[in-house]
C-alpha cells in the first residue's frame, strides 16, 4: 500500500524501493502491484516458469499429452502467442473470429473424444470452422505422432514456432524474442543436447521434464 501510495504521487521525484533477501515476500508484493496496473522492475529477475512463454510451452505440451482436452486446447488457442501460422487459410475466418467459433459450436457441450477427428466431424456443417480446424490439423500432426522424447521435444518446439508465426512476423521471432524467450531458448537447447540420456517419454513425461528444467531459471 505505501508503494502504491508513492507511485501515484505525481510529485514524487526519486525511486521507490523494496528491498528484501525473501523472493517469496518480494513475489507477492509485485503480484498485489500488479491489481494496480503497477509494473515492478525486480532486479533479481522473474522465475522463469511464470513468464507467459513458459506457461503458453507447458500447455501446449499438456494439450498433446491430453490428445486436445478442450478446455486447454481452447485455452492453448486463444493465448497471445498463438496465431494459427502464417499460411491460416483464406477461406477459413480470421484466426480470433475462428476460435471464437470453435469455443461455440465444437466444444461446448458432451465431451469430443481425443483427437481432431471428432472435431471435424462435428465441423461437418460448418465448413469455415472445418478449414481451421484441417489447417490445425496438419500442424499438429508430427507432434502427435512423434514417438520418442528426442522426437517430441522438437516437435514440440517446431510446433510452437509454426503456431505462433503470422503472415508479417515468423514464430521464432515471436517465440524466441526478449529475455523470456532468450532463456527458454537456453532450457531447451539443453534439453535436446541430453535428449540421449533422458529415458523413453510420453508427452506428460516431457511436460514434466520441461517444468523441471525451469526451476531455479529466472528471466532477468
Amino acid at each position: 500500500l505505501m508503494m502504491r501510495t508513492y507511485a501515484e504521487d505525481t510529485t514524487a521525484t526519486h525511486p521507490c524501493v523494496l528491498v528484501t533477501p525473501d523472493r517469496v515476500l518480494a513475489n507477492r508484493v509485485a503480484l498485489l502491484l500488479q491489481r494496480w496496473n503497477i509494473a515492478v522492475d525486480d532486479s533479481a529477475g522473474v522465475p522463469l516458469a511464470q513468464t507467459p512463454l513458459a506457461q503458453w510451452l507447458l500447455l501446449l505440451a499438456q494439450v498433446l499429452a491430453t490428445a486436445l482436452e478442450p478446455v486447454a486446447f481452447l485455452s492453448l488457442l486463444k493465448n497471445a502467442y498463438a496465431a494459427g501460422g502464417a499460411d491460416w487459410p483464406q477461406h477459413a475466418p480470421a484466426y480470433r473470429t475462428f476460435v471464437r467459433l470453435l469455443d461455440r459450436h465444437i466444444l461446448r457441450g458432451p465431451r469430443p473424444e481425443e483427437g481432431f477427428a471428432p472435431l471435424l466431424l462435428r465441423a461437418a456443417a460448418r465448413p469455415d470452422i472445418a478449414a481451421g480446424l484441417a489447417h490445425l490439423q496438419n500442424m499438429f500432426a508430427p507432434a502427435l505422432a512423434a514417438t520418442d522424447t528426442l522426437a517430441r521435444l522438437r516437435a514440440l518446439i517446431s510446433l510452437a514456432e509454426q503456431l505462433a508465426a503470422t503472415p508479417e512476423k515468423s514464430g521464432p521471432a515471436r517465440v524466441w524474442n526478449g529475455e523470456a524467450g532468450e532463456a527458454m531458448a537456453t532450457v531447451l537447447a539443453a534439453l535436446l543436447e541430453h535428449a540421449d540420456i533422458l529415458p523413453d517419454l510420453d508427452w506428460q513425461g516431457c511436460a514434466d521434464v520441461l517444468a523441471t528444467a525451469m526451476e531455479g531459471r529466472r528471466q532477468l
